[in-house]
């Protein structure tokens, strides 16, 4: 058992995510963290236009240019903007596992967001 398990920019890419969130959990200690960062969406409005563009328009074809693989930059698009963040991921959180806490912090205005959870239970 862990103290602490993570994943950065993946958990998006897992083919279902509960059940990862699940496994990150199972390995922990109780008292444990589970930690998650990944993209999500700005809710400011003006913000979030303008990011919408940049992440369609813009970065793909910077990246595509540097990396010889535009396909890899519309897929992070394209999987970043459907995938829930939020509220709506800490609620999969708390439906994945048994957390006595989960809490999250929007970063870049909604760019990323990280999830801290707690698993529930007392340390061993």
């Amino acid at each position: 058992c862990f103290d602490i398990s993570s994943i950065s920019f993946g958990i998006r890419n897992v083919q279902d995510p509960g059940r990862g969130i699940a496994e990150l959990a199972r390995v922990i200690k109780p008292g444990g963290r589970v930690m998650i960062l990944e993209f999500g969406q700005p809710s400011w409005p003006v913000f979030s236009q303008a990011y919408d563009f940049y992440s369609r328009r813009i970065l793909p074809q910077i990246g595509g240019w540097i990396t010889g693989r535009k396909d890899a930059y519309d897929y992070l698009q394209s999987t970043s903007a459907q995938f829930p963040c939020g509220a709506e991921f800490k609620d999969l959180m708390h439906r994945s596992a048994n957390f006595s806490n989960v809490e999250y912090q929007a970063l870049t205005g909604g760019i990323a967001y990280i999830y801290k959870a707690t698993k529930a239970g007392t340390h061993s």
